[in-house]
């Protein structure tokens, strides 16, 4: 394991070394690793809804202490039906006046921004798994099937409760942006904005068509030239 550590750092030293120092556009990199929530049940759907309205909830305390309407949007998804209802039920049992009518209240809006991406999107999910040395002695050891097997029914329940924070299945194609605002007709006094994963076999509910999903088939065009 040592070995193979040393021997990362140093092809990175060297590659680093001979990377040129300027360079006609930006070169391409990574962000660093991070996670974002994969929405799977409706349930989930009431964690944005808490989310939002505490962190509105939490910024309105400098502003002015009015009533809260919450818009329902026209020709919404499933998804965004459920949403609002859920903030409105959120902002009321944390003690908020919510009101039937926008006048004199503060207007809520919730704006849902789909975006579907390229198919194959690489899933990275973690560097190794915990593994069982001893009777209660674990470390993190490099994917390897056949070291997870050795380490028998002990080290699956271990690998199980170590990844069950992970997703299943492929990175989803599939991604919303689901802003939350307060505003009156003057000025903005609180936004909420969160990004999360959608899986592509629930897309339906999140008012995204089939065909955005479909492959776009690139066609090569030759042009055959005869001899002269």
């Amino acid at each position: 394991m040592l070995t193979k550590a040393v021997f990362a750092m140093t092809a990175a030293a060297v590659l680093a070394g001979c990377a040129t120092p300027h360079s006609p556009v930006p070169i391409a990199s990574n962000f660093p690793s991070s996670k974002q929530e994969k929405l799977q049940a409706a349930a989930h759907w009431g964690v944005i809804a808490n989310s939002m309205s505490q962190h509105l909830i939490s910024e309105l305390k400098k502003g002015p202490q009015r009533p809260f309407y919450i818009a329902e949007p026209s020709q919404a998804s499933p998804f965004q039906r459920a949403l609002t209802t859920q903030l409105i039920s959120a902002m009321v049992n944390q003690g908020q006046v919510v009101s039937r009518s926008p006048a004199g209240a503060l207007r809520v809006d919730l704006d849902v921004q789909a975006y579907t991406f390229a198919p194959g999107r690489p899933q990275s999910r973690y560097a190794g798994v915990p593994a069982a040395i001893g009777t209660g002695v674990w470390m993190l050891a490099d994917i390897d099937p056949g070291f997870a097997i050795a380490a028998g029914a002990a080290g699956f329940d271990g690998y199980n409760w170590y990844s069950s924070q992970y997703a299943s299945g492929d990175t989803p194609q599939t991604e919303l942006i689901i802003t939350a605002s307060v505003s009156d007709q003057f000025r903005y006094y609180a936004r909420s904005t969160n990004a999360y994963y959608v899986a592509d076999s629930d897309r339906a509910l999140y008012g995204i068509k089939d065909e955005a999903l479909k492959e776009v088939q690139v066609t090569k065009l030759f042009k055959v030239r005869g001899d002269r």
